[in-house]
């Protein structure tokens, strides 16, 4: 029979159960922990289940034709000479032929009901599908996931019949099966796939805890506090003793030498517990049922203390997770589970490797790794250094343009189910593009629950999905191909601007800055407060420069834009390399302040009802009626504007220029990160690279290890409050960066904040003190480190004193009365340091830097001072790009979460601000104006330094590449194209500025 006949009878069942089984106690529950909640190994095993092999290439893209025996099953019980064929693809388990006898599964009753055949191929690697002798790195290249689409084909082919299902990470096999290969199956069924690769995977535990407070809201409350009680407790040797004796763990907690690691290990496996009812909820497994309801009459017991509640919870989950053991001992041992995952030797049945080959997959393309941290830093310590974030970002992002990162499944015939409860379906699909596809939601459905039926789900699977599979399969095939689808703050640049304008005047410049003074000029325009709302009629006054001094007769007009701060009249008149190419274009120069910074402020005060209006949105729509006015005002013909901008001002010189074509002919967007970004983690891994690279040998050791703070009011020794010791670590982390985002050319900020570092850490040696307080968690220990050891805080002020020289601010009005004569004004400039006591420079570094505070200094809402809050306001509200260090091994380690950010947004503007708001925002942003992969703006340069921990979010693959210039300018930091050119300029620096004005020169 002609084999494409054949195939129109057949249905793609591509199943899958992707986490290894257990093979010793050492293995966490979420790597023992079979995600379709099924132990095929419990069920009695049928003659009907043949066990085969098919030979497999090795590489199906190499030039190499090297076969390995794929293991699989077939059981033709139930074909009765029928065409129809369900395949089950296996994920990251050992196959066995249960797959295709057992009943209780919907596969093979469905297979039964629909006299079809049942094949079941194990996943490469696993098992005894073995295509290396064993899983070293040199052998796990081919453990891909186009090496494993490219081995369902082949098997498909070979056999010259096929169909399938899946479940779960795998399930997503069987849609992207479905897309690259769309003539080898007539449709596919996708239960519960992730399909959105993604590197930080927190919506998970988000679900889980919805769950909870969705089914009862006393439930979800008394589990918090259970586990504010475990965490309190754990802080203390006598409360990590009874947490290790009522929950068995091994090795207590009292015997380890507790690192960070430890701590996430314990609390990783203490929150499994909970996971585990919520993504099985009433599934059996191994004749074992858990469910939410069960959890929640635990920890609503009366008169049960939390710790008893946690213990009881254990023992009726564990024996779920552990394919029906009892519950006798919690692995507790990091460091044995480095060494077992590192263990690269098959066994017998392939078993004891499984977990180690499902952390590479999640290591290289897969992510959705929980929690994100601990699970990244296990990947450096199993596969070794150059297994990291970045690493990952890269392999998660070639899946990505390979078979597209949307909510929109773009194949055909196809049933995906989704289960409302599961807490995966936030990776999963939403919507079909294709009308043959069709998307079922199963209510109250926990994962890949139409896959172990019980009464109600059997209803559910036999009405929702077997028959509209056969309906599509049978009756409504498809045309289309399945082809691939085609491809916590800034630093304010105008800040670092005053000062380096400052170091310009002290060579020589004064003469041209008088100059161009006198030609400068302060005005204002009015500005509706809501450009895109008719019905408000309010307006405020926005002020702006302007110097004609090079400027000619209808002349090219160039406009810095302002950014998170007030603009100066140097702007426009020296300092920068507009004032140079301003000179040799004959343009006319303004500089128009950004909204709500600066003296252009809309509202009274900065309330949440009235920043509403700042947006990027509402700053573009300023420019457009800005650039349109000057042009009536001066009669200007044919108006040629070049908008320029640096750093968030570099996004708004993009975004113009995106948003408003026909005002400006073209922009210089300076260190702009136009991708909206949650968790910045890239910034905090430049600052690290960096360092070390420009730093002395050890700078990143000392950084690492030692530091001293003096604190107003000093911190209790057993127990320090989780937000203060946030705060104080943050406000460390960036006396670091931002020396690094400010670095000069030859590197000496850098080099400077490691000579103080490398001061405090030899004080702190010859004091020989180590401080290993057991009173504390992971991270108090860190701070119990940097606070034990009495060290003169004069290094430390030396260091802030640095960090102030290169960031100078705007002088009291009351001491320089005229502003603008700020940059050149002798009276308007800092004073030299006067020597000081030690004494005395404790006094001036004492910090009062408690949380309570800080929300405190930013809920203000006087407009005074306002850029902090507003700036805040913007990255809550629309950019995110909160820098973290918590995206495995770093300079910094774990000291800055990100939901440190999350959480501040919250306590100074509302609790609206959620991660998922913020999320939804930032989303919103990227789509708005296209990120870094999708901006479609033309005639634009993007200028950016390699040191700069910023230029990771910039264009570097533009669309439009003959339109679009991307610059990476080497061993420069931020902004640095921006400032005048100098004598001594590195060439990199030089060539850079030649490119920007050629550019700059073909849109005139």
């Amino acid at each position: 029979m002609n084999s494409t006949i054949f195939l129109l009878g057949l249905v793609v069942f591509l199943v899958v159960d992707l986490n290894a089984s257990k093979t010793d106690e050492l293995y966490l529950p979420i790597f023992s922990l079979t995600k379709s909640g099924i132990n095929t190994n419990s069920y009695e095993k049928s003659a009907d289940g043949v066990e085969q092999m098919f030979g497999q290439k090795v590489d199906h893209f190499g030039y190499d034709d090297t076969t390995f025996p794929q293991r699989y099953f077939v059981n033709k019980k139930f074909a009765n000479d029928s065409k129809i064929h369900f395949l089950f693809v296996e994920g990251r388990v050992v196959a066995d032929s249960s797959r295709v006898t057992n009943e209780n599964t919907s596969i093979v009753r469905a297979a039964k009901d629909f006299k079809a055949t049942v094949w079941s191929l194990e996943h490469r690697f696993f098992g005894k599908s073995r295509p290396a002798d064993d899983t070293s790195l040199s052998s796990l290249y081919t453990l891909t996931v186009d090496q494993s689409l490219a081995d369902i084909a082949d098997f498909i082919k070979g056999q010259n019949k096929v169909s399938g299902e899946k479940i779960s990470e795998m399930g997503t096999l069987a849609l992207w099966f479905r897309q690259r290969y769309p003539s080898l199956s007539v449709g596919v069924v996708a239960s519960s796939a992730p399909v959105q690769t993604t590197l930080d995977f927190y919506k998970y535990h988000k679900n889980v805890e919805n769950t909870y407070y969705d089914y009862k809201q006393s439930c979800g409350a008394s589990i918090a506090q259970a586990l504010l009680t475990i965490r309190q407790l754990v802080q203390y040797d006598d409360g990590r003793y009874q947490i290790s004796a009522a929950l068995k763990l091994q090795p207590s907690l009292n015997t380890l030498r507790l690192m960070f690691p430890d701590f996430q290990y314990f609390f990783l496996n203490l929150a499994t517990l909970f996971r585990a009812p919520v993504q099985f909820n009433q599934i059996n497994n191994s004749g074992i049922v858990i469910s939410v309801n069960e959890v929640c009459n635990i920890f609503e017991a009366k008169n049960v203390d939390d710790l008893s509640k946690v213990a009881k919870l254990a023992a009726y989950v564990m024996p779920f997770i552990n394919d029906g053991e009892d519950f006798t001992s919690w692995p507790n041992n990091h460091t044995l589970l480095t060494q077992q995952l590192s263990k690269v030797k098959y066994d017998n049945d392939g078993g004891a490797v499984s977990a180690r080959l499902a952390l590479w997959q999640d290591c290289t393309q897969l992510g959705c790794t929980i929690p994100n941290n601990f699970f990244l830093n296990l990947c450096t310590d199993v596969f070794g250094d150059d297994y990291d974030v970045i690493l990952l970002k890269k392999g998660l992002r070639k899946i990505s343009k390979a078979y597209g990162n949307s909510f929109v499944y773009k194949g055909s015939n196809t049933v995906i189910t989704i289960g409302s409860a599961d807490p995966w379906r936030s990776v999963g699909f939403n919507m079909t593009a294709d009308a043959s596809s069709t998307i079922i939601q199963i209510k109250d459905g926990a994962q890949s629950a139409d896959m172990a039926l019980n009464q109600e789900l059997e209803r559910n699977f036999d009405q929702n999905i077997t028959a509209p599979v056969l309906k599509e399969a049978n009756s409504k095939r498809s045309n289309r191909t399945g082809s691939l689808p085609s491809l916590f703050s800034f630093t304010s640049f105008a800040r670092r601007f005053n000062q380096k304008a400052s170091d310009l005047l002290t060579k020589g410049n004064q003469t041209k800055a008088q100059i161009n003074k006198r030609y400068s000029t302060y005005n204002s325009i009015q500005q509706d407060l809501d450009h895109f709302d008719s019905s408000i009629n309010t307006t405020f006054t926005q002020y702006y420069y302007s110097n004609d001094y090079y400027g000619k007769s209808n002349g090219p007009c160039f406009l810095m834009l302002g950014g998170e701060g007030p603009i100066s009249y140097g702007y426009v008149s020296y300092g920068t390399s507009m004032n140079t190419w301003a000179r040799d274009f004959d343009a006319t120069m303004f500089a128009l302040e950004h909204r709500y910074y600066g003296t252009s402020l809309p509202t009274e005060d900065l309330s949440v009802d009235n920043l509403k209006w700042l947006t990027t949105e509402q700053a573009l729509a300023d420019t457009a009626v800005f650039v349109k006015a000057i042009n009536q005002d001066k009669d200007i013909e044919n108006p040629k504007w070049v908008v320029f901008g640096g750093s968030y001002a570099g996004n708004l010189a993009a975004w113009l220029r995106l948003k408003y074509p026909s005002l400006v002919v073209g922009a210089v967007a300076s260190s702009a990160p136009v991708q909206a970004k949650v968790d910045l983690f890239e910034y905090l891994q430049i600052v690290s690279l960096s360092t070390r690279t420009y730093g002395y040998s050890k700078c990143a050791h000392n950084e690492k290890t030692e530091q001293e703070f003096n604190l107003c009011d000093k911190w209790e020794s057993k127990y320090v409050n989780d937000k203060d010791v946030d705060l104080i670590l943050a406000f460390y982390v960036f006396f670091v960066a931002e020396f690094v985002q400010y670095d000069d050319q030859d590197h000496d900020y850098v080099r400077k904040i490691c000579e103080v570092y490398r001061e405090i850490d030899d004080e702190v040696g010859a004091n020989g003190k180590n401080p290993t307080d057991q009173e504390m968690d992971a991270k108090h220990l860190k701070v119990a480190r940097i606070m034990a050891d009495g060290v003169k805080a004069k290094a430390r002020v030396s260091t802030v004193k640095q960090v102030n020289k290169a960031n100078k601010n705007v002088k009291p009005k009351e001491k320089c009365p005229s502003y603008e004569n700020y940059d050149y004004d002798p009276d308007c400039q800092d004073e030299e340091d006067s020597e000081t006591s030690d004494s005395e420079e404790k006094d001036i570094f004492c910090e009062g830097l408690s949380y309570e505070a800080y929300v405190d200094m930013f809920q203000q809402i006087t407009p005074f001072d306002s850029a902090d809050r507003c700036w805040v306001w913007q990255t809550c509200n629309e950019l995110g790009v909160f820098q973290s260090s918590n995206s495995g091994y770093n300079l910094f380690e774990s000291t800055l979460p990100v939901n440190f950010n999350i959480d501040f947004c919250k306590d100074v503007f509302g609790p609206k601000f959620t991660r998922d708001y913020i999320d939804a925002n930032v989303q919103f942003t990227n789509n708005n104006y296209g990120g870094q992969d999708f901006y479609n703006g033309t005639n634009v340069v993007f200028a950016n330094g390699s040191e700069d921990p910023w230029h990771t979010l910039s264009v570097y693959e533009p669309l439009n590449p003959d339109t679009v210039l991307s610059i990476l300018i080497k061993g420069t930091s931020h902004c640095e194209d921006m400032y005048e050119p100098e004598y001594d300029d590195k060439q990199v620096l030089v060539d850079a500025r030649k490119k920007i004005k050629n550019e700059i020169a073909k849109w005139l």
